[in-house]
């Protein structure tokens, strides 16, 4: 009796530390990618001063069975200025990172789907949600999204507007 209640609570800890080591590593990629992103990106100036600004968007990361990167695109709605900058990112990707990620976390022959949030750090407009859905959110090369897909947390950069 003994013995399967200390099981059970070593069940219940080994189960808590492999979550909350999933989540780090999660969260590790997401941190990875938000860096990634911020120096990546170069945002048009215009929309330092929109105290409104909001846009949102999906980058797909698609996984081969040897976890290597084989294709790396924005959703059919990404701003103009977003998809000009893909040639920074695919550049700036830790790829080793990446592969070990997908390895440790069993990620094979599926998509990383990674949504990323840009917004201005002033008031939240009411007009606006914190996806900004359009039609072609999930399309990709105009096909909609389809297939095994491994959702992280978002990525949400924030603009710092200039108050005058």
């Amino acid at each position: 009796m003994l013995n399967n209640l200390v099981m059970k609570k070593y069940v219940f800890l080994l189960g808590t530390l492999v979550s909350l080591t999933t989540f780090a590593q999660s969260d590790s990629l997401t941190l990875h990618f938000e860096k990634l992103i911020n120096h990546a990106v170069k945002i048009p100036f215009v929309f330092y001063n929109d105290s409104c600004f909001l846009t949102s968007t999906l980058l797909k990361i698609d996984i081969d069975n040897q976890a290597m990167t084989t294709d790396i695109n924005f959703s059919d709605n990404a701003e103009d200025w977003l998809k000009e900058s893909l040639p920074r990112i695919i550049e700036a990707i830790d790829k080793p990172k990446l592969k070990r990620y997908c390895i440790k976390t069993g990620i094979r022959k599926k998509s990383v789907i990674i949504p990323i949030i840009i917004e201005s750090s002033l008031t939240r407009c009411l007009s606006k949600n914190d996806f900004h859905w359009r039609e072609n959110y999930y399309d990709f090369k105009g096909k909609k999204l389809k297939g095994d897909c491994f959702f992280v947390e978002p990525v949400k950069l924030v603009l710092e507007v200039a108050v005058q």
